[in-house]
């Protein structure tokens, strides 16, 4: 996540809210098998913006639905882990 922000603020986009799907359970999958997407939230003109540097970035549209939403506030890298 911090290498995302990082390449965001490189290319001068203001990207403050981090985020990340999880698609398995990490009780019942083993840590070579869970499947998850990191990424950032932007809005819609910095998406445009970032669009035209495809190569680097993917872009995947959440359908609005009913999510568990955790927020941590980041003071440091050691906030991830918390």
């Amino acid at each position: 996540m911090t290498k995302v922000m990082e390449a965001l603020s490189g290319d001068h986009i203001t990207a403050n809210i981090g985020m990340g799907i999880y698609y398995d359970n990490p009780a019942t999958v083993t840590g070579s098998d869970l499947r998850s997407d990191i990424g950032a939230l932007v809005n819609a003109t910095d998406a445009k913006k970032l669009n035209t540097k495809s190569t680097v970035y993917k872009f995947k549209t959440i359908p609005a639905a009913t999510r568990a939403v955790v927020d941590f506030p980041y003071k440091n890298n050691l906030s991830y882990l918390i």
